[in-house]
């Protein structure tokens, strides 16, 4: 029934946890790189725990004492190696000098170069950090630490230390690492992170995670100092934080929920009441599954570790249901414990899950017992999504990237809606299609099958269709036909470019909910591609597709787009008429009109001179009698 991660004397309890499912020989995550990411501050708030699990407290720093102009020092007591900034003028050595690896940052300093996005936790939350990005960096970490105060562990009994990090490992960083002296700094000792070969510690896009690392061995020594170490790996790369540091002896007894998700995540693979989205159609509404991920931070192990949820739909509780996991929970390692209830949603709303974990033993601290999670049924839209741009995916001319949707009752769908990203091929095309999940080949690799019919209609990129960081617009993909989708099956929905496409992604996925197709191979995403599916009732979707027919016309997207010389305009007449063609520039002005004079029934075109155009964006207007219909075109 149970995943239960064992990690020795490490234990990792903060967001960045590994997908359920074995997936062999699929391309990794998206890895961002200096060329594709964008400047951003990720809208998504990840909570940090700090001082998981501890009796007597030694040490203890959240950094946010420092205040003044940021970056600044460090805290009394703590220290680090200068290094040499160079100001990004590598070949102009008049204005280098040497300052101090690891400052006290927020988000917004740590992004100060604009590539290494530090997740924001709660509000004006800061943290040690090490950027070897932004001024007056590029800077030389091969071997940079920051290093705790002196430490007496003499009186301890179960010593350990809890910490948060954020490393990305993105654009050629390096390793990062904790060790221990208890020499006054003569010698250090590497304290090894189990969940890694050579213990260094784990790396995780876009979350903050929490460490805690045990010093058993170390409970007689009076001198104890700590380390955080980092390496730029040798070459430009983005940073390493620290955070939420505290030193301390374990409590005897600890238990805490770290999180609550949708989905019953004990299962093999999709389906059979697998959420984890944000907004779910009622049609498509299943029993309520969830689970919390629960974390033994004592000493001793725990016995009859019960998780309870409530249901609440708005403010009023539609019912309890709770597991009692049959094992125990040994002491440092996590458990993911399911509860599945009885509960359908039966209403458009908001719903939230409310969750609780006990154990048979007596706790010091129950208040980390607890966690929430919410969402929302719809009456037409399926997203994973959390509404606001964090980061943007990359996809070339002829890749493309999307979302599993679970599907528990036949439907049929009218479209997709996407976000794009600012840095897309304005002018290009984006076209959207359903693959049909159908499990793993014997290499691990995913099993798709195009759906036959589900392709939709073409739309052209243009700037307004752009988003940037936190923004939230989705453009409109109409499928040719209404496409119907089979109760019981898994389905990928994607879309694709004709050019470089830059999607916005929003929240973490845990599981293998999205994939990118590239370089001929599938690759699971960290990131939710901000794809979602619409059902019938989706009203107004009509933004950037080809115009249905209007009355006694309709008008196709000009050819080539963008052009800068002669474009086609092609239309359809269902009367004979007098037809004008109008060109606007964006600000509305009146650029050029030409009187097409009396057309007949049928197809039509006219060769439109743009060669003395000022580049730009367009709209061109065909008037037939009292039929109006306008598209966008480019000018390069």
């Amino acid at each position: 029934m149970k995943k239960i991660y064992l990690l020795a004397f490490s234990l990792c309890v903060g967001t960045g946890l590994l997908a359920q499912v074995s997936v062999n020989g699929y391309q990794g995550k998206h890895q961002l790189t200096r060329e594709n990411i964008s400047p951003m501050t990720a809208a998504r708030v990840d909570a940090a725990s700090g001082g998981v699990g501890m009796r007597d407290i030694i040490l203890e720093e959240d950094f946010q004492s420092v205040s003044g102009t940021l970056p600044g020092s460090l805290p009394a007591g703590w220290s680090t190696p200068d290094v040499l900034k160079t100001n990004g003028t590598t070949d102009d050595t008049s204005d280098d000098f040497n300052g101090p690896a690891f400052m006290v940052h927020n988000s917004a300093t740590a992004n100060s170069g604009g590539y290494w996005p530090v997740t924001e936790v709660g509000s004006g939350n800061q943290f040690a950090g090490a950027n070897d990005d932004g001024a007056p960096c590029d800077c030389v970490m091969t071997a940079v630490y920051v290093e705790t105060p002196p430490m007496d562990f003499s009186a301890a009994l179960y010593p350990a230390v809890t910490f948060d990090i954020y490393h990305d490992g993105n654009f050629g960083a390096g390793d990062a690492s904790v060790t221990i002296s208890v020499d006054g700094g003569g010698s250090w000792t590497q304290i090894n992170y189990p969940g890694e070969d050579t213990g260094v510690l784990p790396i995780e896009e876009g979350n903050w995670q929490t460490i805690v690392l045990t010093m058993f061995d170390y409970a007689s020594f009076a001198d104890v100092r700590i380390r955080f170490n980092w390496s730029d790996g040798d070459s430009w790369a983005s940073g390493f934080a620290v955070d939420n540091v505290v030193v301390g002896d374990l409590e005897e007894y600890s238990l805490t929920l770290d999180k609550v998700v949708f989905g019953d995540w004990n299962q093999d693979t999709f389906g059979l009441g697998f959420w984890d989205y944000t907004k779910i159609p009622l049609t498509q509404s299943s029993p309520v599954h969830a689970t919390a991920v629960v974390s033994n931070t004592g000493f001793y192990d725990l016995n009859e570790v019960n998780v309870e949820i409530e249901v609440m739909q708005g403010a009023t509780s539609v019912g309890t249901w709770s597991t009692l996991s049959p094992d125990p929970l040994v002491s440092l390692t996590k458990d993911t414990i399911s509860v599945v209830s009885d509960y359908i949603p039966d209403a458009i709303g908001q719903y939230t899950i409310m969750a609780s974990t006990t154990s048979n033993s007596t706790e010091t601290d129950v208040t980390d017992n607890a966690a929430s999670a919410s969402f929302e049924i719809t009456d037409c839209t399926y997203a994973r999504d959390l509404d606001g741009a964090q980061a943007f995916m990359l996809l070339e001319s002829g890749e493309y990237g999307g979302n599993l949707f679970d599907i528990y009752q036949d439907e049929t769908f009218s479209a997709i809606r996407f976000a794009i990203g600012a840095g897309s091929d304005v002018g290009g095309t984006i076209t959207g299609f359903i693959l049909e999940f159908g499990g793993f080949d014997a290499n691990g690799d995913p099993i798709f099958e195009f759906v036959q019919g589900s392709e939709t209609d073409e739309v052209t990129v243009y700037e307004e269709h752009l988003n940037g960081v936190n923004d939230n617009d989705f453009t409109c993909l109409p499928f040719a036909e209404p496409v119907t989708l089979t109760g019981g099956g898994v389905y990928l929905v994607v879309i694709s470019g004709s050019g470089t496409v830059r999607v916005p992604v929003s929240g973490s996925n845990v599981w293998v909910t999205s994939w990118l197709y590239t370089a001929n191979a599938y690759g699971a995403t960290s990131g939710v591609p901000m794809i979602r599916l619409m059902g019938q009732c989706d009203e107004g979707c009509t933004v950037g597709v080809k115009e249905e027919v209007k009355g006694n016309a309709s008008l196709d997207q000009n050819m080539p787009n963008p052009a800068n010389d002669v474009t086609t305009i092609n239309y359809t007449l269902n009367g004979s008429s007098k037809v004008v063609l109008s060109v606007r520039d964006i600000a509305g002005h009146l650029v050029e009109e030409v009187q097409l004079g009396n057309k007949s029934i049928g197809k039509h075109n006219y060769q439109l001179n743009v060669s003395n155009y000022a580049p730009g964006v367009y709209s061109y207007t065909i008037n037939a009698g009292s039929t109006n219909i306008t598209r966008k075109m480019i000018v390069e």
